[in-house]
């Protein structure tokens, strides 16, 4: 074949799993020498196209090694020489270990797991008996209990059947599923095609008094089925329309098909109130006062059912932060309750489709690289931290709906400002910011504010502001964490005083107590809190690359001695940081 058609490899990356790297661009290059016809060529020339396929890097790598003269044109050796550089030798215990720990995923399928398996494998050195370990791994890993009974219970069972039926198990799985959802979406469409139910009797101007009376419609848009053509539709999350005497009224239909009776949700086909009569107007199909169907606009209305601790919502409506709710108006989200570090217990709302809809204040949050060189040559520092946090904050009517809550006790809404809205930081940001930030020496983060002067004279000066202008704002601040004329100060996890800034003994106590990681979300948990104080450790990037290497999706967790080394050298240099000076120009 002419050479001419045939592509080389891109190069060989001598980043991050090195040696995964190597086996992939060794296999590319033998077919490339194979397939252009090089393969054939004298043993320099091969040596001269390997390296100029492998790129810099890997030239400059094979310039280290210690070759003869005549051995660096040797193909075969200049191979060798880098596969023992870059494949370490390998541990067999280790890799059987990582084999025979492999599980599959919930999500991933059984090609995936199949083939991982075979690569997983091959450093295992199990030479004949590869076959049967590889199918006992499936009958142990596999994710779905069935099969793996179907599985136990498959008499001389071989690799190629246990991966025939897992395969034949997971095509079905899929065309069950496939066909169940056709199934629904048709049962759902006949059994709410239009039903149309035809008045009765009772006077129309009546039932539309007793209709607003009883609150069971939201803004009287609907009558109910009182001499109305009433239709009902089911829908996935799509505007649909309902034709009626007054005209067509459009409405957002959730894709759970619920409706309410007392406040109880049920399942429209479950309705008790079908092929009933009416108490009040008389007509059939219809309880006047229970059931409840709202048209929404502009946003589908999502409820979220949570039980909360009757307490903490009736101290908190003490404190006038939120009110009942008599008539639903729009979302209704659940609430988190979290206590605090002092015993305290604070509301969040959980408004995670809500989030999906709000428009942001997209405002530029300072970063602590900015908010130091503003804490030149000061020697004199106060924090003061805002009572109630986001309370602060009052909302609108509007804003108020949307941030409605269920309890035990019924549903209610915040006034002012919750945790929990993807908009909220930057509002509370942006509105501390236009109360203070315009006073010289006064540093504005979130609910923190601090204040830092040269001498003690200039410092009490700014503090008296920023009490005079809380004062007229109706601001208060929380007299439990008010840190007030010291020499030194905790802000946003450092120590601030004129010597410099360093971490926060607390902070670094916190990360030197954390466990080792059994998983990737804890070992990511660990470098988030020390990637805070990467400033203050040398190299921090060299010696956190095997725990970086580890949380790869492509790497299977196994926390080895590399990884607790180096995780110790981290720790060890965080307890041992020193103290940054704050650049002076002057």
């Amino acid at each position: 074949m002419n050479g001419e058609y045939c592509r080389p490899p891109l190069g060989l990356s001598l980043d991050g799993n090195v040696a995964e790297n190597w086996r992939k661009f060794k296999q590319q290059f033998t077919i490339y020498m194979k397939a252009s016809g090089n393969d054939k060529k004298d043993s320099d020339v091969k040596v001269a196209i390997l390296l100029n396929a492998a790129g810099e890097e890997a030239i400059e790598l094979f310039n280290t090694f210690d070759l003869q003269e005549e051995d660096r044109n040797d193909y075969e050796k200049v191979l060798t020489a880098f596969e023992n550089h870059i494949t370490p030798k390998t541990n067999v215990v280790v890799q059987r270990f990582i084999f025979n720990s492999r599980m599959q995923d919930i999500d991933e399928s059984f090609d995936a797991f199949y083939t991982d398996l075979w690569k997983l494998v091959k450093s295992c050195e199990f030479e004949n008996q590869a076959d049967s370990v590889v199918r006992d791994r499936i009958v142990l890993g596999i994710a779905d209990s069935g099969l793996q009974e179907q599985l136990l219970r498959e008499g001389n069972l071989s690799l190629a059947r246990a991966a025939e039926i897992c395969r034949a198990a997971e095509l079905s799985k899929k065309q069950a599923q496939t066909v169940q959802t056709k199934s629904v979406d048709a049962l759902q469409k006949k059994k709410f095609q239009s039903a149309r139910f035809n008045r009765a009797g009772g006077n129309q101007q009546q039932t539309q008094a007793a209709n607003n009376k009883s609150g069971a419609f939201s803004g009287g848009t609907s009558r109910a089925y009182a001499g109305v053509n009433h239709r009902m539709y089911t829908a996935n999350n799509d505007i649909v329309n309902a034709s009626g005497a007054d005209g067509d009224q459009r409405a957002h239909v959730t894709n759970n098909n619920n409706v309410y009776i007392s406040n109880r949700k049920h399942r429209r086909s479950e309705c008790p109130a079908f092929g009933k009569q009416c108490f009040v107007c008389g007509n059939y199909n219809h309880f006047l006062v229970v059931c409840q169907m709202r048209s929404v606009q502009d946003v589908t209305c999502i409820t979220e059912n949570k039980e909360t601790e009757p307490y903490v919502v009736t101290d908190v409506e003490s404190d006038f932060f939120i009110d009942s709710v008599s008539v639903l108006e729009g979302w209704v989200s659940n609430l988190v309750v979290v206590e605090k570090t002092d015993g305290s217990i604070r509301l969040c709302l959980d408004p995670k489709d809500l989030n999906k809809v709000i428009k942001r204040d997209y405002v530029l949050i300072p970063k602590i690289e900015e908010l130091v060189p503003k804490l030149t040559n000061k020697k004199v520092f106060s924090v003061l931290d805002l009572k109630d946090g986001f309370f602060q904050i009052e909302l609108d009517d509007k804003s108020s709906d949307l941030c409605t809550f269920s309890s035990l006790f019924g549903c209610y809404k915040f006034l002012r400002l919750p945790m929990g809205l993807s908009c909220a930081p930057e509002i509370f940001q942006k509105r501390n910011e236009a109360n203070f930030s315009d006073i010289p020496g006064v540093l504005v983060y979130f609910d923190d504010l601090l204040i830092a002067g040269d001498t003690i004279e200039q410092h009490d000066e700014i503090l008296g502001k920023v009490i005079k202008r809380a004062q007229e704002l109706n601001i208060k601040f929380n007299q439990n964490k008010i840190q007030l004329k010291v020499p030194e100060v905790k802000y946003l996890g450092y120590i601030f005083s004129s010597e410099g800034m360093k971490p926060d003994p607390d902070y670094v106590q916190a990360i030197i107590d954390m466990p080792e990681p059994r998983n990737k979300t804890e070992l990511q948990r660990i470098l988030g809190m020390i990637n805070y104080l990467r400033q203050f450790i040398p190299q921090a990037s060299t010696i956190s690359a095997p725990l970086r290497e580890l949380l790869k999706k492509s790497t299977v967790w196994h926390w080895l001695p590399v990884h607790e080394t180096a995780l110790k050298t981290l720790k060890y240099k965080i307890a041992s940081a020193p103290v940054l000076s704050v650049f002076n120009s002057s």
